[in-house]
């Protein structure tokens, strides 16, 4: 059984009316940086458990265990990129969380400021008909660099 096409987070058996013998489910849960993975991983592990029969059992694997994150909007970087998209984007920008999950989380562990998710304009991240604007790539390249400077000013 596929639910849908365009759903492949439920599979099993081979037709429509046919009970499986096996299936599987992907859970793809994004938590925020309050809320704690091992929780939420226990609460599942707790509702099949509740499940489990002599003839169902449920199995719970973890596929990735990614931590959210998030820095202070006081950051130096913050700062400076939001002042240097103003002046070259002529845009104000949006401050707000990064998603779904990415690798910043490393960094800020080990106390570097990181922001993700900053860069050309586009759309459709990851999905069909995604897109940027070559237009503001040069302008993204110059924000990086006068950030990387004026950071580096920063440390001395």
């Amino acid at each position: 059984m596929v639910l849908s096409k365009q759903s492949p987070s439920l599979r099993g058996g081979s037709g429509e009316s046919i009970v499986p013998e096996k299936a599987k489910v992907l859970i793809d849960a994004r938590l925020l940086p309050n809320q704690e993975n091992e929780v939420y991983i226990q609460k599942i592990r707790q509702l099949t458990e509740k499940f489990n029969t002599d003839k169902i059992k449920f199995k719970v694997e973890i596929k990735t265990n990614v931590p959210g994150a998030v820095i202070s909007p006081d950051e130096s970087i913050i700062q400076i990129l939001k002042k240097l998209d103003e002046e070259v984007m002529g845009i104000k920008p949006e401050i707000r969380g990064a998603g779904p999950a990415n690798e910043g989380y490393m960094f800020i562990k080990k106390g570097i400021p990181t922001i993700c998710g900053f860069g050309v304009e586009g759309d459709n991240v990851h999905a069909v008909d995604e897109y940027i604007k070559l237009n503001t790539l040069d302008k993204i390249l110059e924000i990086y660099v006068r950030a990387a400077i004026e950071l580096s000013s920063e440390k001395k």
